[in-house]
Formats: structure tokens, sequence, C-alpha cells
């Protein structure tokens, strides 16, 4: 029963993602990732350890340029489990950003903090 359970737990958090082609941020690194061709959205995933396994990523858009704009849509967690040897929560998040384009060579910077991850960014920009 409790393969079960987990096999359905798998399927559900998989069924509910928004996308199966991420942009995957790093702690303390910033990324940059053209979105021409993309569907008017780009999905970062992102990975947290920490010790409290409810509190909520904040992700927000620091920078926008030459009418680049970007929107936080949604923040989903993917995945979610306990190490009872590490005493820590492993959860993976994505973000959708929403974007509409702007002028050659314009972009955003959205930016994601935890208490267990410092910071990450994504620069999505656009080069015809």
């Amino acid at each position: 029963m409790r393969i079960l359970q987990v096999l359905w737990a798998c399927l559900c958090s998989a069924t509910f993602a928004y996308n199966t082609q991420y942009v995957d941020l790093m702690p303390k690194q910033g990324v940059m990732f053209d979105v021409a061709g993309t569907p008017g959205y780009v999905s970062l995933r992102f990975d947290v350890k920490g010790q409290d396994g409810f509190e909520k990523p904040v992700a927000k858009v620091i920078n926008q340029k030459n009418g680049f704009e970007c929107e936080i849509d949604r923040m989903i967690l993917l995945f979610s489990g306990y190490n009872s040897q590490t005493k820590l929560f492993n959860q993976q998040w994505e973000v959708r950003v929403n974007w509409s384009p702007g002028a050659d060579l314009s972009g955003c910077e959205v930016e994601v903090t935890h208490s267990a991850l410092p910071w990450a960014r994504a620069e999505l920009y656009m080069n015809y």
C-alpha cells in the first residue's frame, strides 16, 4: 500500500508541473537564458535543502530593461522529501515567469531567495 501512495504522489506532482524544459538555478550563481523561441513563459527550477519544510521561497523581478516585461506567475513544489540522516528537507521548486518582448537586447532579472538558499538569479533576455 505504501508503494502505491508513493507512486501516486510522484504521478500527481509530475502532472501539475508547468513545463518539462527548465532553466536550472544554482545557489549564489546567475544564469542567462535567451527566451527567443519560448512560448511566452520560462520555468525556473531550483533545489532547497533546509530544516524548515514549510517555508516557501520568494521570487521577484529585480530589473527590467528596454521594454522587456517579466511577471512571476506562480511557484509550485515539484518534490519534497526528508532525509533522516542529515535531518534536512529536500525540496525542488518551479517558478513560472511570464514575459513579453521588448527591444533588441532587452531583458529582465529574476531572483529567488530562501533561508536555506542565499540567492539564485536568472537573467532572461531576447536577442533577435
